[in-house]
Order: structure tokens, then C-alpha cells, then sequence
């Protein structure tokens, strides 16, 4: 099963909830990339491939350059680093190619992207109980034929967007708090456990100035992955309807990092350096262009209303 915001997955007018408990049910298929997103990612990747090819001209050009000096001012140590990388974008580029036409052959048809069907979906609410958090949740079911062979449990792919050594020293920029304590070798962060309501209004990470705050990190579908922060206060919010909710507030790293979130980032888990769940992305704050603020469902609270329906549900699971 998966997990997500309601109106990530279904119209947010339906005011019945919805549960599809057999696949042979009406349910709506859930799929990785519409038709919009998937022509991003298909032109995206083009893109990156224009931009290797002018990459791998510049290096061979310079290839040349450095090899027909004249003996006496010949750089073997530059012509040997140019030659490696030249070497190196060559065949990055020709598996981004391999990998373009693999994608653009098998999953250009719709149907074979779908990964599964909505299951549960009740109508979004913030009067649930006296939190007044706000519940925009809907879970889906995964199709074990695309799944259970290469299921590990929820861990979040860290990518390279930043190296190893610059995540540890976001994540645990105090010293003090440090303790030797860093991210996976693989990049691969496992998430296990949540954030409990009485620990949520007192981080135990110490910010770079000796504050206590959480140190938080997402992967969502617009902004890719971030870096936030949590200092356990959360937002007392009023719309122009009279709609009233308290929301769990991340706020961004600082300017140079851009937003913790975007438009399209719902639904997106927020988790600690430690791996555990903190809460899940539902909106924002705009300012601008972008979100100034984050808001989310703390996770202990979402999964305390996930539980009367699955009962048996297992958060941390590693195999299928």
C-alpha cells in the first residue's frame, strides 16, 4: 500500500468515502507521470543529452589542444584529467540514451505506467478531533507483479544533487550534535518509525546557532529533494471561509536552497536525518513564486486516523 493526499489522487469535491477493497471494484488506476509530466521528462532528458554533446565537443577540442603542444609545454597531468572526464561524459551520455529510448519504447503507452488502484479516500477535513489537523489523505494499492521483486521498505533515494559530506554537514551542521553520526554510504535512507506528539514541540537536533529544531528532508515530484527545517510550532490557520486548521510548519533551509516545497509536492513524506516520519506535505504558504512556508499533517496524528482502517498496518516493513 501507498500513501498520499486525496487530492493528489481523486477530485476533492467527492464528499463519500470511497474505498475500493477488490481490485475487481470501480477504482482509479494510480500512475507514475501523466501525459504532461512524462513529456517534461522526456524533454528534460533530450535536453541533458544536447547539453553532454556540447560538453563532450568542448572536452575534445581541448583533448586536441593539449595533445599538439609543443613538447616543451605539453600538460600531461591536464591532457590525462581531460581525457578521463572526456571519457567519463561519454559514457554517461550513451546510458542516458540507452535509458531515453528504453523509456520513450516501453512506457509512452498510459496503461503501463499505472503502479496501482485508490483504495481508501475520505472527504478532506480539519474537524476530525480537537487537533484540528487537517486530513487530506488516500492510500492506493500496489501491484505486486511490479513490486515484490525489488521491494526494500521505504527508503529515499538521496541522489546527487548534493554529495555524501555536504548532506552530513546540512543535516548535523552543529558539531555538538554530531556525534559521528552520517547518512548511509549508498545514499539510500531508510525511513523507520515517527516523530511522537511529545517530541514534536521539542526537537532534540541542534541547529548551527545551538538552537533546538528538527533538521527535515523530503523528495517530492516538483522540487525534488530538500532541505527544511522544524522548530516544533506549529500555524494557526483561518481561510476566508472560516475554515480553521493547525498545520505542522517546515520552513526553508535558508534563501540560497530555494523552497522546501511547490506546487506538486503534495503528498510528499517529511522525515528527520534519523529516517523517522515527521509529517506529510499538504500545502503551503506562497511568497512569490514559491512557498515561503510548508504545511503538514504530523505523521503520528495521520497515522492514528491510517489505523482504524488498516489495522494491521506495518509502517516500517522491509519485504513484501
Amino acid at each position: 500500500m501507498g500513501v498520499t493526499c486525496k487530492h493528489v489522487l481523486k477530485n476533492t469535491k467527492t464528499r463519500h468515502q470511497h474505498a475500493s477493497r477488490d481490485i475487481g471494484q470501480a477504482s482509479e488506476q494510480i500512475r507514475v507521470c501523466g501525459m504532461q509530466r512524462f513529456q517534461q521528462l522526456l524533454t528534460s532528458s533530450s535536453d541533458l543529452i544536447g547539453s553532454n554533446l556540447d560538453e563532450i565537443i568542448r572536452l575534445a577540442t581541448e583533448v586536441v589542444r593539449l595533445a599538439n603542444a609543443p613538447d616543451g609545454e605539453r600538460d600531461e597531468r591536464a591532457l590525462g584529467k581531460k581525457m578521463h572526464k572526456l571519457n567519463e561524459v561519454k559514457e554517461h551520455n550513451a546510458e542516458l540514451e540507452k535509458w531515453l529510448k528504453e523509456i520513450t519504447l516501453n512506457f509512452s503507452d498510459m496503461g503501463r505506467r499505472n503502479i496501482g488502484y485508490s483504495h481508501w479516500a475520505p472527504p478532506i477535513s480539519t474537524d476530525i478531533d480537537e487537533n484540528n489537523f487537517t486530513l487530506d489523505v488516500g492510500t492506493f494499492a500496489l501491484y505486486a507483479s511490479k513490486f515484490k521483486d525489488v521491494f526494500m521498505g521505504n527508503l529515499v533515494d538521496l541522489g546527487n544533487k548534493w554529495t555524501h559530506s555536504e548532506l552530513n554537514a546540512m543535516f548535523w551542521p552543529n558539531p555538538a550534535g554530531r556525534s559521528g553520526a552520517k547518512f548511509a554510504t549508498n545514499m539510500l535512507h531508510r525511513i523507520m518509525g515517527v516523530v511522537e506528539k511529545e517530541h514534536m514541540a521539542t526537537p532534540n537536533d541542534i541547529d548551527e546557532n545551538g538552537d533546538a529544531s528538527y533538521t527535515v528532508g523530503k523528495n517530492g515530484n516538483t522540487t525534488h529533494l530538500t532541505i527544511g527545517r522544524y522548530n516544533g510550532l506549529d500555524a494557526y490557520i483561518c481561510n476566508e471561509f472560516g475554515r480553521k486548521s493547525i498545520e505542522a510548519c517546515i520552513y526553508n533551509w535558508n534563501k540560497r536552497l530555494g523552497p522546501f516545497s511547490n506546487y506538486g509536492d503534495s503528498g510528499s513524506l517529511v522525515w528527520t536525518r534519523e529516517g523517522k516520519m515527521l509529517g506529510m506535505i499538504h500545502s503551503g504558504e506562497p511568497k512569490g513564486f514559491s512557498n515561503h512556508v510548508t504545511y503538514a499533517t504530523p505523521a503520528w496524528w495521520l497515522i492514528k486516523q491510517i489505523l482504524p482502517q488498516y489495522p494491521y498496518a506495518d509502517f516500517g516493513r522491509t519485504t513484501w
